[in-house]
This record gives structure tokens, sequence and C-alpha cells, in this order.
């Protein structure tokens, strides 16, 4: 299943629309299959000239539209469990779309392999200009039955992640112009709390404080910023139960749960130069969720 359009509907004459179906297809949402991570690189974006690395999960729903305003991308594709998968999409990207393709296998929550991900991306592309931290898994449980291991493992990939791929990407941040980081967090890290997500909603919450601290730390000179999605249409979420997910969109003025390109819409814009003086902001994305 591709959270936005499928195969047969693409017009290969519009490269948003290529480029977002190759995202998508990237990420596929499988919640019982908590591993830990997909990351990306991506280099010369239009006449900005970012160089991209992108954290964002198996089990997540993110990716930044680079879409149009590139015709020269380079990639750092990396991979936690499925090899396959990714050495698949590795030749569709670089046999359809002529996009250069490095695999590497990454566990974000491993600081040696965090470390290694990002010593190959310069390696291999000299610079970086923007971290994505978007990788993230959610083991829910009831409160009685939550482990310590779980509780752990979703910190772990969540928000030591996070910490490893800033702290051994902010050198190299350092030295180029307008860079940023973008964390990915949650409203369920300011207020909107369930018990059984306990552990994924004090991740989201560390992770709003990491991107308050990480600002005042690099002072400018790096800009870092925060997006608070809500209620996604992804397939983490399309086996909500009915009454649920109409209870949650009644607390939605829009009425409906956002669409993945409206979430990396204002990742772009974060990174962007038009985001230039946008510093230390969390910015919920959620349609207007009350509770």
């Amino acid at each position: 299943d591709i959270p936005c359009k499928t195969k047969d509907s693409l017009n290969l004459d519009d490269s948003e629309e290529v480029f977002n179906y190759i995202l998508c297809t990237i990420c596929p949402v499988q919640l019982s299959k908590p591993a830990l991570g997909y990351n990306a690189a991506i280099k010369d974006i239009g006449a900005r000239d970012r160089d991209w690395v992108v954290c964002p999960p198996e089990s997540g729903f993110l990716f930044p539209c680079f879409t149009e305003r590139s015709t020269d991308i380079h990639s750092v594709l990396t991979y936690n469990k499925d090899k396959i998968a990714a050495n698949r999409i590795k030749m569709e990207l670089e046999g359809k779309y002529n996009i250069e393709v490095l695999t590497l296998h990454v566990d974000v929550s491993s600081e040696e392999e965090v470390k290694k991900m990002i010593n190959e991306t310069i390696l291999k592309f000299g610079k970086i200009n923007c971290l994505v931290n978007n990788a993230g898994i959610c083991l829910d449980n009831n409160f009685d039955d939550k482990t310590v291991s779980e509780f752990h493992k979703v910190l772990d990939v969540n928000l030591i992640g996070p910490f490893l791929t800033s702290k051994y990407a902010y050198k190299h941040l350092m030295k180029e112009k307008n860079s940023s980081i973008i964390n990915v967090s949650s409203t369920n890290g300011i207020d909107t709390n369930y018990i059984e997500s306990i552990d994924y909603d004090a991740s989201k919450a560390g992770l709003i404080s990491l991107t308050h601290n990480l600002a005042f730390e690099f002072k400018g000179k790096i800009r870092v910023n925060c997006v608070a999605p809500g209620w996604v249409e992804t397939d983490m979420n399309k086996d909500l139960e009915k009454h649920f997910k109409e209870s949650e969109i009644e607390n939605i003025i829009l009425k409906r749960f956002a669409t993945p390109d409206e979430i990396a819409n204002v990742i772009y814009f974060l990174a962007s130069d038009e985001a230039s003086y946008i510093n230390n902001e969390v910015i919920r994305v959620d349609g207007g969720l009350s509770r």
C-alpha cells in the first residue's frame, strides 16, 4: 500500500508526483515490524544546493518534498533490517530516475552506526545542509502490560537517535550557510496523551526539549525547529477502529486527518531559505486539534 498516488495513476511528466511516489514506496508502514530506521541524504536540491540527511523509519510516514526542485539528486539510503527492499529501491531510483544511491545499514539508536553513516555521507557528498530527525516507533500496550524493554526501545529510537544524529552531524552543518535541524515530534508530546503510548508520548516530549536545547547551543549557526503533527492518513493509522477514528476527527476543526504531503511541505519550508528567520519553534500541524 502506498500512502499517495498509485503507480498506475502517476503522471510521469510531473516530477513532483514521481518523486513523492518514490519516497512513499521507500517507507512502508509496518507496526508489527518495529525496525529502527531508514535514512537518506539528498544532495543538490535545486538552486538552494542543499545536502540532506533525512532519518525516517520503516514504521514512519514522512519525507520532505524534494520533488521538482532538482533533476540532479544523490541519496544515501540506509536500512536497519530489510536489505532486499533497500536494494530494490536503489535499483528503481538509479534505473528509472537516474538518481545515484548509496545504501548503508544503520540502526539510529547505535552511536557507532550513526557515526559511520555521517562519515560515509561526508565522504561521498562532502557536506550536509539539513538534518531531518523523523525516526520513530510506537509500541502501544496496556499500561499494566508495558515493559521496561518496550519503554527503552521507544526512547532509544525516538529520542536517543535524534540526539546521536545531531551530535555527529552538527560540525558539518556548522560549515554551511542557513543549515538546519528539523525534529519531527508529535502533538502527543504536547497535550494529546494516550496511556497506551506513554513511552511514545514521553519520547516526543523529550524531542521538543532536545529541539530547544540544541537551538540555544548552536546560537543561530544552525537553525533548530520542530514539527508536531497530529493525526495523519498513513498505513500506521489505517487499522484504527472506526468509532475511535470518527471520535478523533470530531476533535479536529478541519474534520479530517492530514495527508503525508501536508506534513512534508512544512518540513521542506523549514529547511528552505524562506524560513531563514525561524528558529527554536515547535510548529503544530494538526488541523486545529482540540481537546
